[in-house]
């Protein structure tokens, strides 16, 4: 399991509040629920083939990160909660994204990377040494998110899952252990 420094709350500079943090880690679990359940209803919904297995497989790093998540939470003791509409946000959204031309659909996934990645930016910069690689495991997955939409709409969509698809394979990069 995971081994976490007991003062996680403890950040690399004063500018980061408590308050801040914690409106950061409920935002990480806020995403994680709605990613998950918007892919896996776009999947359910997606009437090609090749898309709905890419939306599923954006769905499994959704999960893993949120089962990633919620271990950290609990090894170090501490807690977040989830928007109370996330879910039933998430669904409507993944009708949507099901059913739009795939372009726009694309984009629009590219553009709600953007909301959260600066939230995990924040928990990966003032993490401790112990919790940076989590943190930055949080941020290369949101990355991973944003570079597949970004690959579609180029075009480049025999090799747009490679990057989710590398972090799915390789796990929590955890120096500290997992």
């Amino acid at each position: 399991m995971l081994k976490i420094n007991q003062a996680t709350d403890m950040t690399n500079t004063k500018s980061y509040s408590k308050k801040a943090r914690q409106k950061d880690l409920n935002k990480l679990l806020t995403s994680e629920i709605l990613g998950e359940q918007l892919f896996k209803v776009a999947a359910r919904l997606s009437s090609n083939p090749k898309q709905r297995k890419k939306w599923q497989v954006l769905a499994a790093l959704e999960t893993q990160t949120k089962d990633y998540f919620l271990d950290y939470l609990k090894q170090s003791q501490q807690h977040a909660k989830a928007d109370a509409i996330a879910k039933l946000q998430a669904s409507a959204s993944g009708a949507a994204l099901a059913l739009l031309p795939w372009n726009m659909a694309m984009q629009l996934l590219e553009d709600g990377t953007k909301q959260f990645l600066q939230a995990f930016k924040r928990l990966q910069q003032h993490s401790s040494p112990e919790d940076l690689a989590f943190f930055t495991y949080v941020v290369e997955h949101e990355l991973a998110i944003q570079r597949f939409a970004q690959l579609e709409q180029q075009g480049n969509i025999e090799h747009s899952l490679q990057p989710v698809l590398a972090l799915i394979d390789s796990g929590i990069p955890l120096t500290s252990g997992f």
